[in-house]
């Protein structure tokens, strides 16, 4: 956890994936695939307070997820109406993606463009 949280940070749904044991049918214990998504409608988490706070929660959902999770693949989609801008997109790769993997985490973050803005979000207003 991050200084000063109280909680761990948790994506807006998890999805896991588990294989099966091919002499006895069942399940295996540990999910081989974790699928994370977190819906925002921030693209720049450079600006302003909801922009900070989500990459705050982006890190902090990784390290969640890979200490949960150690021994499986995890995608970490994010869902938003709008591409990145390129500071983001170094920030989850440089920052978010690198302290996952530091930790032993096989991850990856899927950012999808959903939907779409409009008024003042569309010019640069965080809704």
């Amino acid at each position: 956890m991050l200084a000063g949280q109280t909680r761990p940070f948790t994506p807006d749904w998890i999805a896991e994936r588990y294989e099966r044991d091919p002499g006895t049918g069942r399940k295996t214990e540990v999910p081989t695939e974790v699928h994370a998504i977190e819906a925002t409608l921030a693209s720049n988490w450079g600006y302003g307070k909801f922009g900070e706070h989500k990459s705050r929660q982006s890190w902090g959902t990784l390290a969640t997820l890979a200490a949960k999770y150690p021994r499986s693949r995890i995608t970490y989609h994010i869902v938003c109406p709008a591409e990145p801008p390129a500071e983001t997109r170094a920030y989850i790769e440089n920052e978010v993606i690198a302290a996952a993997k530091a930790s032993g985490a096989q991850v990856r973050v899927v950012w999808r463009v959903v939907g779409f803005l409009s008024g003042a979000a569309a010019l640069g207003g965080v809704a």
